[in-house]
């Protein structure tokens, strides 16, 4: 079972600039720095959204986590086509593959995120047995917690 931000897809530069530029309409977007974006990988949305806010001491009047989803995302779209997998990530997957070994992708993200992710990288999609979303009903709770390992499982 892999994750795929950070496993497969080399999606945290682009997130991150995303983060960033989504702050704008409350704070400089160097006010997004690493160690803050880090604490929020592999987190839904509304719990990266709102905690990021709150760490950053941005009230809902000036900027609500719901419009930073918003702005983030109108950011992110823009940057999916340039997303590159993870160095080796496709030659390892295809020699598991080639191996039998059955693989799944179990991935905080939407699915529709996740779709617009790999887009351009339909070849990891298509040897993975499962794939397992963040909004995926059977997952009743968010990274850390295992439910979305144990749904790709």
């Amino acid at each position: 079972i892999f994750d795929l931000d950070g496993t497969l897809l080399d999606f945290e530069g682009a997130s991150h600039v995303a983060l960033a530029q989504g702050l704008k309409a409350a704070l400089p977007p160097e006010s997004m720095t690493w160690e803050l974006h880090g604490s929020i990988i592999g987190t839904p949305p509304a719990t990266w959204s709102r905690g990021l806010l709150e760490k950053l001491g941005v009230p809902a009047e000036k900027l609500s986590p719901e419009q930073y989803l918003e702005a983030y995302t109108e950011v992110i779209d823009g940057l999916y086509s340039t997303l590159q997998p993870m160095r080796g990530a496709v030659e390892l997957v295809e020699r598991l593959h080639a191996l039998g070994v059955h693989m799944a992708i179990a991935t905080s993200s939407p699915r529709e995120h996740f779709e617009k992710k790999m887009a351009h990288h339909q070849r990891l999609v298509s040897l993975m047995r499962v794939v397992v979303t963040g909004d995926d009903p059977a997952v009743k709770r968010g990274k850390p917690a295992p439910d979305i390992f144990l749904e790709a499982a």
